[in-house]
């Protein structure tokens, strides 16, 4: 497939969605807006208000992505939730359905959400790094307990181990190297 999901392919996926290429906009549309759903249906909106939403943060996204000045620093589906999430507190100020700051304050706020998400992305991408030179099986130790959220039991039978505490063990061994690697 044209289209991954890894952080390096990004610019490639932005000059796609800048040209209107139908793979761009179809992996854009598949990745981003379920976030922005949850996120406008968690402040009070609905699905066709979301979609709305989402339908304004692709176009500022699009009419940013012509300006050879635009430079995005984090992923797009970042800069779409952002985006989204601060149309939506515009909207929800501009209807009085609820109490909201100002204008200011909610691109501030939008701004400051953005530079957390930055901040998470990178450290995500430190530990995918990480456990990328961490190697098997250490890695899938870790992965399997830590996302996958599988007991001791059930990592010891699944790799092999003789008993949950020799997985622990491991478990803690791997981590320490893990936990090395990182603070290189």
């Amino acid at each position: 497939m044209l289209l991954s999901t890894t952080y390096t392919d990004e610019l490639e996926k932005l000059q796609l969605i800048a040209s209107g290429n139908k793979k761009g906009l179809e992996w854009l549309y598949k990745h981003s807006f379920k976030t922005t759903e949850k996120m406008v249906t968690k402040l009070g909106g609905n699905y066709d208000e979301a979609w709305d939403v989402f339908q304004d943060a692709v176009t500022v996204l699009y009419q940013q992505c012509q300006d050879t000045n635009f430079s995005l620093n984090c992923k797009i589906n970042t800069y779409i939730t952002s985006v989204a999430r601060n149309l939506w507190l515009k909207r929800l100020a501009q209807n009085q359905t609820v109490s909201l700051p100002s204008d200011w304050e909610i691109a501030d706020t939008a701004e400051a959400d953005l530079n957390t998400f930055m901040q998470k992305e990178k450290q995500y991408d430190l530990l995918h790094d990480a456990l990328a030179e961490l190697g098997e099986p250490c890695s899938n130790l870790l992965k399997a307990f830590y996302f996958e959220k599988k007991t001791m039991q059930e990592i010891s039978g699944l790799f092999g181990y003789t008993n949950s505490e020799n997985a622990k063990n491991q478990k803690f061994k791997c981590l320490s190297r893990l936990k090395k690697i990182m603070h290189k």
